[in-house]
Order: C-alpha cells, then sequence, then structure tokens
C-alpha cells in the first residue's frame, strides 16, 4: 500500500463502530509495516477503562491492603503507594530488588501459565455481544427480565448461561411462577447458541 492509499481510507473511507481500526494499523504503523495478534490486543486493552478500573479495585482492595496493612512493606499516601527509605537504596539494590521481582513473576507463570487467568476466560456472567444485541432487540425496548420499562413483578424472566467447558451459551425463558428452582413445574424453553 502507498502512503497516499493509506491516507485515503484513514481520512476518507474508514467506517468506525469502535476505535479498533485505528489502534490496530497505529500498532502495525508503529512497528514497521506488522504486529503481532498479541501486540494489537494489549494495545487495545490500553484503552479499556473498564479493564483499568478493575485492576486499580484490586490495587486498592487486594494487594495494596496485603502489603501496606498486613505485611508493613509499602505505605499509602492519597493514591501513592510508596516504598519508605526506598530512595535511600542504591541503583544496583534498586536493580537487584526488580531482577527478583521478574524472577517470582516469571517462575509463578511457568508453574501456572495455563489456569491463571482461566477464571476469565469463560466467565458466568460474560453474554457474547451479538447475542446480547438478539436479546435486546426481542424484548423491542423492555426489560427482558420483567418485560415492562419499570421493575414490577415478572412474567417471564429471561437467563442467559454459560456452558462453561463446551463454550457454549444459553438462552433460557421461564414461563410465568417459573424460577431456577421451580422450573420442574413451570415451562420452559431453551436456546442454545453455538460457540461465540
Amino acid at each position: 500500500m502507498t502512503y497516499q492509499q493509506l491516507h485515503t481510507f484513514l481520512t476518507n473511507q474508514i467506517r468506525m463502530s469502535h476505535i479498533y481500526q485505528p489502534v490496530m494499523l497505529k500498532r502495525i504503523f508503529l512497528n514497521d509495516g506488522s504486529a503481532s495478534v498479541n501486540e494489537i490486543a494489549k494495545d487495545l486493552l490500553s484503552y479499556d477503562q473498564s479493564q483499568i478500573e478493575y485492576y486499580e479495585d484490586r490495587t486498592k482492595n487486594m494487594v495494596g491492603k496485603v502489603l501496606t496493612n498486613n505485611r508493613n512493606i509499602t505505605l499509602k499516601d492519597g493514591d501513592q503507594y510508596l516504598i519508605d527509605g526506598f530512595d535511600r537504596l542504591s541503583v544496583i539494590e534498586k536493580q537487584e530488588l526488580i531482577k527478583f521481582c521478574d524472577e517470582l513473576i516469571e517462575e509463578y507463570l511457568a508453574k501456572r501459565k495455563q489456569t491463571l487467568y482461566d477464571h476469565r476466560r469463560i466467565s458466568s456472567d460474560y453474554v457474547p455481544g451479538s447475542l446480547r444485541y438478539q436479546v435486546l432487540s426481542q424484548a423491542e425496548g423492555r426489560c427482558e427480565l420483567w418485560r415492562s420499562p419499570r421493575m414490577r413483578k415478572p412474567s417471564t424472566s429471561t437467563i442467559l448461561s454459560q456452558n462453561q467447558k463446551a463454550g457454549l451459551t444459553t438462552l433460557l425463558i421461564f414461563k410465568p411462577s417459573a424460577t431456577p428452582a421451580t422450573v420442574k413445574n413451570g415451562t420452559l424453553m431453551t436456546r442454545t447458541f453455538g460457540r461465540w
């Protein structure tokens, strides 16, 4: 592709419903014409504020509490974590400590690489976007759970469930008075969608 072709695409032809295309192209440009799926995915992730917020929460409520309250390694000042006296360490000491952290991370990942984030791969509350769209469009502007614009007693409830091992998503529709506990007495309609 020539500069002019790429310029024309970016300035006149691109149709965006999200930032994916320019993020991917930017990574390819930065890498002199090629980029791996992993590199592109990391760049996309860097724009995902929900993931940043997720890890801010993990930092404050998990690892930050452990290192600050339980282990007394760090101090907290506003939204900053610090190590008292770190400025008095030599450059070599700091590099050694960073090296120890890298080794601990690599060792842990080597032991648990296949299972480290498996709990997040097919989450029980994840609903594929195309299935979410289908449910919302069929609901005609009403809450699919309550079938009304406001929260009222349900006449129909719709539950999206995941079969984690098979990677299938099932749309379960329980008719009046049916709940997951009493579904044997009610009417249950299911539709299983393929892998997403």
